[in-house]
């Protein structure tokens, strides 16, 4: 049975408000009242599904592990909602990822006792991810399609949701290490079928439950055209992000962890992860992953009780991919010397239209209506900027939701990566490398994001880090509380 706060009364009618926000949410978010009614059966079924499994034994690691695993499969998402008005960038669909935070939510708010639930941690964090929440609702009233503005909210709720739960569910060690064993499963299952899609040149049929059949692919100055894979993602630089973002921890992991299985998932990940990383040709992920991995490996070489399996680590690594190197070093060298046709020459003109914007609109043109805009300031002699967003996150930040949200977006990165190194400082070495793990990530990201436009309100391993960072805040108070005299 589900274990509600000794006053009764007052839990059944905070719950009862709760629900109700949540079916308000939803009908706004999901047009519930005008899906078909094979959708109505569908979301009733995976809803029942994910309350089901909150009477589950150990529901919350069950859940937990859910939310983990689902984390990458953006392609498995289906959607409830259309607009054949607003083009097919602009719809909510419900993912997987929405149930399983659903379930975390309603078991947290049934079972977990008032005084022992605690704001989010360090404040800092909180009081930033309100205030660009807030600057996001401020854009509205800049919007041109204040609709393209609403849906990239909800968006951005849905995330600071999932940094929110993850944060207060992952309130004990054994949680955090199941929630991170699973990301590095799932890691270990994307990279397998990365390898699968470059020896077959295809998307192996994903289109199937959702993911695009489009297959990017690069001319090499070599005359060889290149698959550039994308896993589940359906696009081959937001798989490269996704891994830019988790090899970083898998390597903590692999030289840290205390377990000789977790070393081992671990390392697996690297190899199949790493080799699907080099498969994507990102250049950006490529030198972002190096430098989060020197981070990694710098912070713990300084660490005594960790130096002697660092540097064995790094020595080790250093034997596996001076062969591997050569082996390709055909295809580095071809990726940064080919024609750029399709990258620079295009971004150049877009970062241009991009500052000329947010000199004309120092607080922005309105979440989402980047596209909106372009007709106005776009060149008819280049095509591509007439359509495309610019491929550099901050900039994009700052062109809709104005320099103030970019700041504040600033600010959320630089706090968690500021905590995540106090935190691998003052904590035990086995939380303390995942803090480090999470802050090489976060490294490799920030590089990403100058070259590539990353909606932040649509990438759920960042904000799944955050939330990472104050479960492990919470995990460090609690510790010194306990801690004796």
């Amino acid at each position: 049975m589900l274990a509600l706060n000794a006053n009764k009364s007052s839990s059944l009618l905070r719950i009862l408000i709760l629900l109700g926000v949540l079916a308000a949410y939803a009908k706004m978010a999901y047009g519930l009242t005008s899906l078909p009614n094979q959708w109505v059966g569908a979301l009733i079924g995976l809803l029942a599904a994910v309350i089901g499994m909150v009477f589950i034994r150990e529901r919350k690691l069950a859940l937990l592990t859910a939310l983990a695993l689902v984390i990458p499969l953006v392609g498995f998402d289906f959607s409830l909602y259309y607009n054949a008005k607003l083009g097919g960038d602009h719809r909510i669909a419900a993912s997987l990822l929405d149930f399983a935070l659903l379930g975390l939510w309603l078991h947290y708010m049934l079972t977990a006792p008032r005084e022992e639930r605690r704001p989010l941690r360090p404040s800092a964090l909180k009081w930033l991810m309100v205030g660009l929440f807030l600057l996001a609702l401020l854009s509205l009233n800049f919007a041109k399609e204040s609709a393209l503005t609403f849906f990239e909210i909800i968006r951005l709720f849905r995330m600071m949701m999932l940094a929110w739960v993850v944060s207060k569910c992952v309130n004990s060690q054994p949680a955090l290490q199941r929630v991170l064993l699973a990301l590095l499963a799932i890691t270990i299952a994307e990279g397998a079928l990365g390898f699968a899609q470059k020896l077959t040149g295809g998307q192996l049929a994903l289109g199937v439950v959702g993911a695009s059949e489009k297959v990017m692919t690069q001319e090499l100055n070599t005359g060889d055209v290149a698959v550039r894979v994308a896993g589940t993602f359906g696009h081959t630089n937001q798989f490269a992000r996704y891994l830019g973002l988790v090899l970083p921890l898998a390597l903590s992991f692999a030289i840290a962890a205390q377990k000789k299985s977790h070393r081992l998932i671990a390392s697996a990940t690297l190899v199949l992860g790493g080799g699907a990383l080099v498969a994507t040709l990102s250049r950006a992920a490529w030198i972002g992953v190096t430098l989060a991995s020197g981070l990694v490996f710098a912070a713990m070489i300084m660490q005594p009780l960790l130096r002697t399996r660092a540097l064995q680590s790094l020595k080790l690594l250093l034997l596996l991919l001076v062969p591997f190197v050569l082996i390709n070093i055909g295809t580095f060298i071809a990726r940064f010397t080919s024609q750029d046709e399709g990258s620079f020459a295009t971004r150049e003109p877009m970062a241009r239209i991009a500052l000329k914007i947010i000199q004309e609109h120092p607080l922005g043109i309105g979440y989402g209506n980047y596209r909106i805009m372009l007709p106005r300031y776009g060149d008819p002699a280049e095509p591509f900027t007439l359509q495309a967003k610019v491929h550099n996150m901050y900039l994009l930040i700052a062109a809709e939701l104005g320099i103030a949200s970019l700041v504040v977006f600033l600010g959320i990165l630089l706090v968690v990566f500021a905590q995540c190194l106090a935190l691998a400082k003052r904590m035990p070495q086995d939380l303390g490398m995942v803090a480090l793990g999470i802050a090489g990530g976060l490294l490799a990201f920030a590089i990403h994001g100058t070259v590539d436009y990353e909606e932040i309100g649509r990438i759920p391993i960042l904000w799944f880090y955050v939330g990472l960072v104050g479960a492990l805040t919470r995990l460090q108070t609690n510790a010194g509380h306990q801690r004796p005299p």
